[in-house]
């Protein structure tokens, strides 16, 4: 009885609200509406009875029973649309969800409020997604998923709640994907990776949901591509890599998932490629490589993974190609590039990775094309450049990257044919005059 009166109290205070406000309506759903929105906010635990609530725009939003502050009996859903979203039945009986385009999206029993039988997903087409089996609120016995096609994607079996035991995916045209074990959801025991042609991929052993012991993997061909040790999840050991002829194209050692000692890389005929040491997964010390004739292809340093001391580096005819120095990673000191004929091709210096200094180009048989100054890899200072036959072609000079003062531009015979006046140029570079010789 005082819930009763209490309800009559409050719809007379709204009454008055509305009239103080000299907000007039016909429509008694709005007073309905502002009664259930007050009550939500001030009497939340008063739910009793049949309730329904609307959206805004007066769409209705869901309706159903409550006992005692429950819901219970079946409650139903609306989108904003206006199309069923849902019919749940709390305690006993069938529940079905349901796409905004009307399609069931999933349907399942309940049992004393819990799911209990097979819950089933479908897509908004209307294709079964998933199968699920229930007892009393915990996923329990085989269960299946499918691809938007229909084809198979997974099967598996639920105990207590969790994946357990044998389970496989599939690849949508129907070839598995992986198998293997499941405890408790983790992966245990011997698994197969598969590639989409239905070969193998990779296979070994599991424990607690981590990689031990050894591991094989394979190219899509079937033929064997590495092999080596897991332990945790991490790899152990030493590692070889394969071509697809068998001879081997790497091998070399690891520790907790990081390269150590000695690495080496082969020709498919057996020879070495390059080989080198690692210390904590980073190239340190110096590194070789060869040509598959056995010719030296280069030389390089380095320091815990950063070249570091001196690099060369030779043409397939065993002439230099270039060589210089790294200080921890940049580029430091003199640095010569050679044509394949062994003529310099040019000389740079360089401090903490950048050009410095005075640079000089060179064509193959031995002539200066170029020389020029820089600071910090811009071209400071004097330029000049030469025509293939030696004589001059223009000179001039930079500041900071840009053209200064005077530059004078010559024939092949060494003749003056055009001067130009960079004035007041830092920092604009406008030309102020240009003088051409006829």
């Amino acid at each position: 009885m005082r819930i009763k009166n209490f309800f009559l109290w409050l719809l007379l205070v709204l009454c008055n609200y509305g009239l103080s406000s000299q907000t007039i309506t016909n429509d008694w759903r709005d007073e309905a509406k502002n009664i259930e929105r007050f009550e939500r906010q001030i009497i939340d635990t008063l739910k009793e009875g049949h309730w329904t609530t609307w959206y805004p725009d007066g769409t209705k939003e869901s309706e159903g029973e409550y006992i005692n502050g429950k819901a219970v009996g079946q409650w139903k859903y609306w989108y904003p649309n206006g199309n069923l979203e849902s019919v749940l039945n709390v305690e006993n009986g069938p529940c079905w969800l349901y796409h905004q385009n009307g399609k069931i999206s999933m349907k399942w029993e309940n049992t004393e409020g819990k799911r209990n039988g097979m819950l089933e997903e479908y897509d908004s087409v209307g294709q079964l997604i998933r199968r699920i089996p229930f007892i009393m609120g915990i996923k329990h016995g085989f269960s299946e998923s499918f691809y938007p096609s229909g084809q198979k994607s997974f099967e598996g079996t639920y105990k207590n709640d969790s994946l357990d035991g044998k389970a496989i995916w599939y690849y949508p045209q129907g070839n598995k994907e992986m198998e293997g074990n499941l405890h408790n959801e983790l992966q245990e025991g011997w698994w197969v990776f598969y590639h989409p042609s239905g070969l193998k991929g990779s296979e070994g052993e599991f424990i607690k949901g981590k990689r031990n012991g050894e591991w094989i993997f394979y190219y899509e061909t079937g033929e064997k591509w590495r092999e080596g040790e897991y332990l945790n999840d991490q790899r152990q050991g030493h590692w070889i890599t394969f071509y697809e002829t068998g001879a081997k194209f790497q091998e070399g050692d690891f520790v907790n998932d990081k390269e150590t000692g000695l690495w080496v890389n082969y020709y498919d005929n057996g020879k070495i490629n390059y080989r080198g040491y690692f210390v904590d997964g980073q190239m340190d010390g110096l590194w070789e490589a060869w040509y598959e004739d056995g010719k030296m292809r280069y030389q390089h340093h380095y320091s815990l993974g950063s070249p570091h001391g001196k690099w060369i580096y030779f043409y397939p005819n065993g002439k230099k190609k270039y060589e210089g120095y790294y200080l921890n990673g940049k580029k430091n000191g003199l640095w010569i590039e050679y044509y394949e004929n062994g003529a310099i091709e040019s000389k740079t210096n360089y401090k903490e990775g950048r050009k410095n200094g005075t640079a000089y180009f060179y064509v193959a048989n031995g002539l200066l094309v170029r020389q020029q100054n820089f600071l910090n890899d811009d071209p400071h200072g004097d330029f000049v450049s030469f025509h293939p036959n030696g004589e001059k072609a223009n000179e001039g000079a930079y500041y900071k990257g840009i053209p200064i003062g005077i530059w004078k531009f010559y024939d092949e015979n060494g003749n003056l044919v055009m001067s130009k006046t960079y004035s007041n140029s830092f920092p604009s570079g406008k030309n102020a005059k240009t003088t051409k010789k006829n």
